[in-house]
């Protein structure tokens, strides 16, 4: 595929704070421990062998997970090596999506495969894993209930309550179905559909997006780590313990957002007082203090002090973090040395920094995941009539339509030397009035504004012909913004990977991965 690469700043894209986060602005030094670059990375895994975790748990719960799962000897050599203190993890996390969701969700996992290729071919005499982290504990279904494939919604309707990854996978099937039904005459690797309707007869849904990533990634050695675990959560009760009691977390993530609100950046999370959820099969709900008491809402559970901390030693399983202590989580169970991410986790990553240091937890790079902008072959048609460059296709919309009016018109669509010699007119008006009486001056601007008013409205009507005239081009700018903006949005925060596998077939991820470079900051266009 040709490669073209375009800055973030030209595309419109990212917060102001993970921009100047990536660009090393100084004052952004105290909310990271390295910088996102091959230099910070060979700081922090050196660093990282001060940090131990519990790798013999960390290699035999891998593999109780994976025995009996169909995956690559690469997935096997990588979990064992992990028992090594030269073995490192890069990770990327999300949500359980259907059918993985957004593209975004392809691309974070591509960026952790290849960032941990390059880091092993760079340093030889270290290991470097990639990891996906699921976050099977979430509640939220409404954000992952639903996919787009070309432009068409798909929905998982289905009543159940509590932690995603352990729902059933029922109504799933009518699902697949659906989709089938709508791919079957365009999707030439029909096999992945199939694929879909396997990975259904698991126990429960977090199980069957394991299977499903393990079938698309497990060939590149992508490890999947379940952290809805017991034992994964008893190596997290030192932590849980101090949040419940100190609440210390809550006061350090707010004083770093709003030290980085004062310098005029956006707050991205809001931590809570306690940072934990009680989790059972069917809710997971906030733990609140009053009193001196432990209360779980919206249940009749309550606990002393003591009560909640022998709960939490002899059920860890049921405390589950929220946003702002899963990091801390992450970071205590793997080896880690990078977390990928997207814009907003960077930047609330960026709010953790000082959390993780109170609480004595190793704070990895932070690195912007790698976007990508895959043309389909309607958008590279429009975009070759209309003689658009890569640039031009993240114009603003009324921008781009008037630039292209302009170029196909015979006429000048606007009135700028009109306009210059109006103002030269005036100039004089203004200059002789203000000779004969100062107060006249103030009435001869009014009467310039007014008269520059009247031309560009004059304007604006003479280009609205012109638009009549030029309907072809109208709508293949329309058309195209449909293929690069499906639903006003960015590509790959709209359309599931689907959609380009009807286009190119299942190939496609391949391709996309050749052409990523994990520490290259500029959005990724790619073309047949």
């Amino acid at each position: 595929m040709k490669c073209t690469r375009v800055t973030y700043e030209k595309a419109g894209m990212l917060s102001s704070l993970t921009r100047d986060y990536l660009a090393g602005k100084s004052e952004l030094a105290p909310f990271y421990g390295f910088s996102p670059s091959l230099q910070g990375i060979e700081k922090a895994f050196k660093q990282r062998l001060n940090h131990p975790v519990n790798r013999t748990l960390l290699v035999r719960k891998l593999k109780e997970r994976y025995s009996g799962v169909n995956t690559s000897s690469r997935v096997e050599d990588n979990i064992a090596s992990l028992a090594n203190e030269k073995t490192f993890t890069v990770t990327t996390g999300h949500q359980l999506n259907l059918f993985t969701g957004p593209l975004y969700f392809v691309w974070k996992i591509l960026s952790t495969l290849n960032l941990a290729r390059e880091l092993n071919e760079k340093f030889p005499d270290y290991r470097f894993v990639p990891v996906y982290w699921p976050a099977g504990e979430d509640h939220d279904f409404e954000e992952v209930n639903h996919t787009y494939v070309h432009h068409k919604k798909y929905r998982w309707n289905t009543n159940q309550t509590g932690a995603v990854g352990r729902f059933t996978t029922d109504g799933l099937s009518s699902v697949v179905n659906e989709l089938h039904a709508d791919l079957k005459s365009q999707l030439a690797d029909i096999h992945l559909i199939d694929e879909l309707r396997a990975c259904l007869e698991q126990e429960n849904y977090g199980n069957a997006v394991f299977e499903l990533v393990n079938k698309w990634f497990g060939k590149y050695g992508l490890v999947i780590v379940n952290s809805d675990d017991a034992d994964f959560k008893r190596e997290f009760i030192q932590t849980a313990g101090r949040d419940l009691e100190s609440n210390a977390a809550n006061t350090l993530i707010e004083e770093s957002a709003a030290t980085l609100e004062a310098a005029g950046y956006k707050k991205q999370i809001t931590p809570r007082e306690i940072n934990l959820f009680y989790l059972t099969d069917e809710s997971r709900n906030r733990i609140i203090k009053k009193g001196g008491t432990f209360y779980v809402e919206h249940t009749d559970l309550q606990f002393s002090p003591s009560e909640m901390r022998k709960e939490l030693e002899t059920r860890p399983e049921r405390f589950s973090p929220n946003v702002a202590l899963r990091p801390m989580y992450q970071e205590t169970i793997l080896p880690n040395i990078a977390y990928i991410g997207g814009s907003a986790e960077v930047a609330y990553w960026l709010q953790l920094k000082k959390a993780f240091d109170a609480y004595g937890v190793f704070y990895p790079v932070v690195l912007l995941r790698n976007s990508v902008l895959v043309m389909t072959k309607k958008a590279q048609k429009k975009q070759q009539q209309l003689n658009l460059s890569t640039e031009d296709l993240f114009l603003d919309e009324h921008e781009l339509t008037k630039r292209k009016v302009i170029e196909s018109s015979d006429n000048i669509l606007h009135f700028q030397d009109e306009k210059a010699r109006l103002q030269e007119i005036f100039s004089s008006i203004k200059r002789q009035m203000s000779e004969s009486d100062s107060t006249l001056k103030n009435s001869a601007q009014a009467a310039e504004v007014k008269h520059l008013h009247y031309i560009n409205n004059l304007e604006k009507k003479l280009l609205r012909a012109e638009k009549k005239k030029n309907k072809i081009i109208l709508n293949r700018i329309e058309a195209l913004r449909r293929e690069v903006y499906p639903g006003n949005s960015l590509q790959e925060r709209r359309e599931n990977i689907f959609m380009l596998y009807r286009e190119f077939g299942e190939a496609v991820i391949e391709k996309v991965r050749e052409n990523l470079n994990p520490i290259d900051f500029r959005l990724t266009v790619l073309e047949e």
